[in-house]
Parts: C-alpha cells; sequence; structure tokens
C-alpha cells in the first residue's frame, strides 16, 4: 500500500514526524561520518580506504536507525 493511499489526516500528522526522523539520522550519519574519517586519516590509513570504512559504516548506523523507526498505520 503507498503512502499516497492514506488519508490526508493521517498523512498529514505521520509524513512530517517521518521526514524529521529521517533528518535527524542523516545529521548524525554525516556527523558521524567525519568524525570517523577525520579519526581514521590520523591514523594514518589511506584516503579511498578510509572512506569506503566509513561509508559502509555510517550507512549502516542509518539503515538500523530507519529500521528501528518504521511507523505503522492501521
Amino acid at each position: 500500500m503507498s503512502f499516497e493511499s492514506f488519508g490526508q489526516e493521517q498523512s498529514s500528522c505521520v509524513h512530517p514526524q517521518y521526514l524529521t526522523m529521517l533528518r535527524h539520522l542523516h545529521t548524525t550519519a554525516l556527523e558521524n561520518f567525519r568524525a570517523h574519517l577525520d579519526q581514521s586519516l590520523n591514523r594514518g590509513e589511506g584516503f579511498a580506504t578510509s572512506v569506503r570504512s566509513c561509508t559502509k559504516s555510517c550507512m549502516l548506523e542509518f539503515d538500523q536507525g530507519c529500521a528501528g523507526n518504521v511507523i505503522f498505520l492501521n
């Protein structure tokens, strides 16, 4: 069932809250990426390896955050 099929009242309440949650997860992931990248580079790891490792780690955290914030509507 698509989001558009829900009533206007439900979508006007849930949609903004879900977007706020996504913005929070996005901001947290970006901040963690920057911090982990700096730490990795300061340890002397290569740039490409550091970016790949940090991307993988932060995307996993983002995915887990999204999975823990599923919205069910009856």
